[in-house]
């Protein structure tokens, strides 16, 4: 989802498997009213505080419901629409960033838990069969749309899934947030699916190109190495 405060003038740009949905719970009580619940799954909430888009919600068929206007994964552009010139260029924009390879493998297993696929067997082969499939043919967006509005990189601050917690609180630090009011929790883990397997076994030649080439502006804005890690 995206989430903003007014409170405390940030906006979280939600990308893919990096940790966003954790890290939009840690910061949802900077943008709704005190002592608003957080919970995972959630309808659009706008209050004078702030913005929490829907999250986990089927998309509604009414365009003008709530749901259809803050949502999960906006792009920079709808939020900058929706949000107004004059707070869109002054808020402080956030998002999560992760080593690509790694993110990658993350939404293999994400997609086959969305699509009803059962586990795979504590095969290597198997594993890498499947995810070169799906790495060459079915790995959906890379979310430039989120993070770049007219060729220009928005976000202001990175928050690393390598390096969650330093990450927050130095975000806590820059935006003068108060850390005892949250709390980080964990969301959506698939690394138990993967059977102990490094994230170089996943990968040949031919599905590391494809990551370099499609979500190169990880690589690019993260600093992340063009080679996966060995276990």
């Amino acid at each position: 989802m995206v989430m903003v405060s007014h409170d405390h003038e940030f906006i979280f740009l939600k990308t893919r498997k990096t940790a966003g949905t954790s890290v939009e719970m840690f910061l949802q009580p900077f943008c709704a009213p005190p002592g608003h619940p957080v919970v995972e799954q959630t309808h659009t909430l706008e209050t004078h505080h702030g913005v929490i888009g829907m999250r986990l919600h089927p998309r509604p068929k009414d365009t003008a419901h709530p749901d259809m206007i803050w949502y999960n994964h906006m792009s920079a552009a709808a939020v900058h629409e929706n949000l107004g010139e004059e707070k869109w260029y002054r808020y402080r924009k956030i998002t999560t960033i992760r080593d690509p390879f790694d993110s990658m493998i993350s939404r293999f297993h994400y997609v086959r838990g969305w699509q009803g696929l059962p586990a795979l067997p504590n095969d290597l082969a198997v594993h890498r069969e499947a995810f070169r499939d799906f790495v060459l043919n079915k790995s959906g967006p890379n979310d430039e749309g989120i993070v770049f509005e007219h060729g220009n990189f928005v976000p202001d601050i990175l928050v690393r899934y390598e390096d969650l917690e330093n990450d927050l609180k130095k975000l806590c630090e820059k935006l003068t947030l108060d850390a005892s009011l949250t709390r980080l929790p964990k969301t959506k883990v698939t690394a138990e699916l993967r059977n102990g397997f490094s994230i170089s076994d996943y990968y040949d030649d031919e599905t590391i190109s494809a990551v370099v080439q499609k979500l190169r502006w990880y690589f690019e804005k993260g600093g992340y190495t063009r080679h996966p890690k060995p276990a």
